[in-house]
């Protein structure tokens, strides 16, 4: 099937799915993959209208599916979606190659008490779950798999009206925009790699989404910065690349100012 074709009826989806985790899990052999078990469920019985969910349970990849959710698909977007999540899945399985420690790593840089030490472990969190996409982004690259990614993207990330309307009341807090960029991070690290490896359309991807995003440019320089962070310490382990991802997080914007959203009331920073 051309990956630009669209899978218009549940069973479509179904056979397409399937066909995509088993062979990607025949050429991803040598990531140690744990056997994958799947579901299709109705929308009724999924959480927060999800469309692909993946959790381990015990030595299992447990991957539900909600083809209502996705009718229209197309076929390049379904296999990247899945294969990005397989990736990322088996990278949070490897609790040695993700660990980090946020008391003695993220704590020292950050002594803060009250709902900002919930505020800035929710942030690193953000952090991690960005720096976890990219690496599974490069693994598919490996794979020689990076084109079903773009039209993933293609099909996933484009900003919608409220997403402009709610980045435009952030702008004057700090720490509210420090959140809503994070949560963005994962999506942009991960285009960013395909576009310098240019695949396919991605460079154009990646263009039109910021623009589209309308990021004022202090918060656009941020971003690029995060990924140059994150590639400039590629060799080193997750925890430094996170920790120096952490400090450029806290120069750029937590430092800087403060609103309500970290606070309770109780806050301390020392």
């Amino acid at each position: 099937m051309y990956l630009h074709s669209n899978l218009t009826t549940a069973d479509e989806i179904k056979r397409q799915a399937v066909h995509i985790i088993n062979d990607f899990i025949k050429c991803a052999g040598h990531l140690n993959c744990p056997p994958v078990e799947w579901s299709f469920l109705r929308r009724r019985d999924v959480e927060n209208n999800q469309a692909i969910r993946i959790i381990k349970r015990n030595d299992t990849l447990s991957l539900a599916i909600c083809s209502d959710n996705i009718l229209g698909i197309p076929a390049g977007a379904l296999q990247g979606w899945l294969e990005l999540d397989i990736t990322y899945a088996i990278l949070e399985a490897d609790s040695d190659l993700c660990r980090f420690s946020f008391q003695d790593q993220i704590m020292p840089l950050m002594p803060v008490a009250g709902g900002s030490l919930y505020f800035i472990r929710e942030l690193v969190e953000h952090l991690s779950r960005a720096l976890k996409k990219l690496e599974a982004t490069k693994i598919i690259l490996k794979m020689d798999r990076g084109l079903p990614q773009a039209y993933y993207y293609f099909y996933r990330i484009n900003p919608t009206a409220e997403d402009r309307k709610l980045y435009k009341q952030l702008l004057p807090h700090n720490w509210s925009r420090a959140s809503h960029l994070c949560r963005k991070l994962g999506d942009y690290m991960a285009l960013s790699c395909l576009t310098s490896r240019n695949v396919g359309f991605s460079r154009t991807l990646l263009t039109d989404w910021q623009k589209q995003q309308r990021y004022a440019e202090k918060d656009q320089v941020f971003m690029e910065d995060m990924v140059l962070v994150a590639d400039l310490y590629k060799d080193s382990e997750f925890s430094f690349r996170l920790v120096e991802m952490f400090k450029l997080l806290k120069e750029s914007l937590l430092i800087a100012g403060r609103d309500d959203t970290g606070s309770d009331g109780h806050d301390r920073v020392a």
